[in-house]
């Protein structure tokens, strides 16, 4: 599988770009609250500088392989990590690549647009210059905010389950969501109009 290039992004407010081992301390502060580790499904809790610092350890390797595609996101006018979008679990089908959105965000920074801005730009990264034909994603059915990120994205039900959260060692209902790269130019050209 041909390894996914990992530039920067810009949007109005964020960059996006290759998470760094400076990010260590920001990401287990952040990601290590209980109101935003609890809404994962894939991270422990806690969560120690020791986790972030193996994740992130582990990204370059895994970017060069074409498995995964993560982004820091930080405002460009503090110049720090507040969030990680990315796409994980990639795998090479006729037609180009398909993968899973995940994300998370520190909790200042909810209610501000910021994860939809971001997921805007990453999908359209995925879709015009990466040759994705599709994505998947999902959330915990009690996390309305993640729900609504994901329709501001155009991402489409296809279902509900239960989905196991490694932080609170449970299985929780799950909704799952799907996009296409034409449904994705469909909704990006409707939102145009």
């Amino acid at each position: 599988m041909e390894a996914i290039t990992d530039p920067i992004i810009e949007t109005e407010r964020l960059r996006l770009r290759t998470p760094l081992m400076r990010d260590a301390p920001h990401i287990a502060e952040r990601i290590g609250d209980w109101d935003v580790v609890k809404m994962l499904s894939r991270v422990p809790y806690p969560y120690s500088l020791k986790d972030a610092q193996e994740w992130l350890a582990n990204c370059p390797a895994r970017t060069a392989r074409g498995e995964v595609f993560n982004c820091a996101i930080e405002l460009k006018s503090e110049r720090e990590l507040i969030g990680v979008i990315g796409v994980h679990d990639i795998l090479e089908i006729e037609g180009g690549k398909i993968g899973e959105l995940g994300y998370w965000l520190a909790k200042p920074y909810w209610g501000k647009s910021l994860m939809t801005e971001a997921g805007r730009a990453l999908m359209r990264h995925l879709f015009t210059e990466l040759g994705f034909a599709g994505l998947k994603s999902g959330h915990f059915k009690e996390n309305s905010r993640s729900g609504t990120v994901l329709a501001k994205l155009g991402f489409r039900s296809a279902g509900e389950g239960l989905q196991y959260c490694l932080a609170r060692k449970t299985e929780i209902p799950h909704v799952d969501v799907v996009m296409t790269r034409a449904q994705w130019l469909d909704f990006t050209s409707q939102r145009a109009a």
